[in-house]
Parts: structure tokens; C-alpha cells; sequence
């Protein structure tokens, strides 16, 4: 299995902040022209036709000089529909052992009886 990889959100750059009260938050500065284009270069589009551009904030592992404490990469994730969900599910269930497989494929010889009163 090939690794993909990742982009790299262009123009956005993140730097965390700790406050004394233990309060963390996010900084981010964008260059608008390099941002900008990034975005139109990655849109994707929801089920409903809604344009979406989804990016991935990853901790990094040291902070350099420039304090940048995280890497924004493009988020590729697009939400399958119903069927390809289940045909994609579908390929990752174990198959059944050929004796499985008979156990499953064979009919009965006994009708099926139950003891509920209705």
C-alpha cells in the first residue's frame, strides 16, 4: 500500500499560544493571494453542491525559530454515498472459509419450527 501525499495548505501558516491559565489557542496568519488560489485550486463539493475547501491541522513534532507549531495539509476525505460505503465495507469483511461458506450455502433439511405462540 503506497503512502499518499499530503499538500500542504499553501499561504497559512499556525502558530500556538499558551496562555498562563493554561488557555491554548491558534494563531493563523494567511497571504490572501496564496491562500486564495490554494483554495480555488482544492474545492470539493458536498452530496448537496455545497463548495468546500477541508484542511487538517497537524501538530508538529519540535517548533523552529519561526514558532510555527503546526502544518495545515489539504483534508482529501469526500463522504462516499450509501452504496459505494457499502461496497467499499464489503471489501474489507474477512471471507468465509470454504466450510463457512458450505454451512451458509446449504439448505436445511428441517423446516424451521418456532416455539413462540403467535
Amino acid at each position: 500500500m503506497s503512502q499518499k501525499q499530503n499538500t500542504l495548505a499553501k499561504g497559512m501558516f499556525v502558530r500556538q499560544h499558551t496562555f498562563n491559565t493554561g488557555t491554548t489557542i491558534l494563531n493563523l496568519s494567511i497571504k490572501p493571494v496564496d491562500f486564495c488560489q490554494f483554495m480555488k485550486d482544492n474545492i470539493t463539493e458536498d452530496a448537496k453542491g455545497n463548495a468546500w475547501v477541508n484542511l487538517k491541522l497537524i501538530p508538529n513534532k519540535t517548533v523552529g525559530d519561526n514558532k510555527l507549531s503546526h502544518t495545515p495539509i489539504l483534508n482529501e476525505y469526500t463522504p462516499k454515498s450509501a452504496d459505494e460505503a457499502i461496497q467499499a465495507l464489503a471489501k474489507e469483511v474477512i471471507k468465509p472459509s470454504a466450510a463457512e461458506r458450505e454451512i451458509v450455502e446449504t439448505p436445511s433439511a428441517k423446516p424451521v419450527t418456532s416455539d413462540l405462540p403467535f
